[in-house]
């Protein structure tokens, strides 16, 4: 089995070369997974985008913990996870969480606005109900 820090090396060099991120001083300071907040469904998009970017690192961590973890159900716990983040399912449902999440996050921000436009809030609702269709009728055939 390799080493968790040559893996994660190998996979920041590959993150590097097909421009995901950037080499450089102080860019790419925020190595972490997003936190949702309570009711906020742009943070749940970016915590979608946060886990697809950190896809292999999470599952490299959950494989490192499932091998040395302190015990028997941490182990049994990252292995379950793990198991789980392997899936085509998830895999294809975050993808689809993605999309769908990407097209409702500017509608979704203009109405937690305090102040409200009406009419255009009402034009996001148009847009919002054109691009799930287009994504539906389009993107999934």
């Amino acid at each position: 089995m390799m080493n968790y820090e040559l893996l994660k090396q190998i996979q920041i060099e590959h993150l590097v070369d097909i421009g995901e991120i950037e080499r450089g001083k102080e860019v790419n300071q925020r190595g972490d997974l997003q936190r949702p907040g309570d009711n906020r469904y742009s943070s749940h998009f970016k915590s979608i985008c946060s886990l697809i970017k950190m896809y292999w690192t999470t599952c490299l961590v959950l494989e490192n913990i499932a091998l040395e973890g302190s015990t028997y159900s941490q182990c049994g716990d990252a292995v379950f996870s793990f198991k789980l983040l392997m899936s085509f399912d998830f895999a294809f449902i975050l993808h689809i969480m993605k999309n769908v999440m990407g097209i409702t996050d500017m509608f979704c921000q203009a109405l937690q606005q305090k102040s409200q436009d009406i009419l255009n809030d009402m034009h996001l609702v148009t847009t919002t109900k054109t691009l799930i269709k287009k994504l539906r009728d389009d993107d999934f055939n």
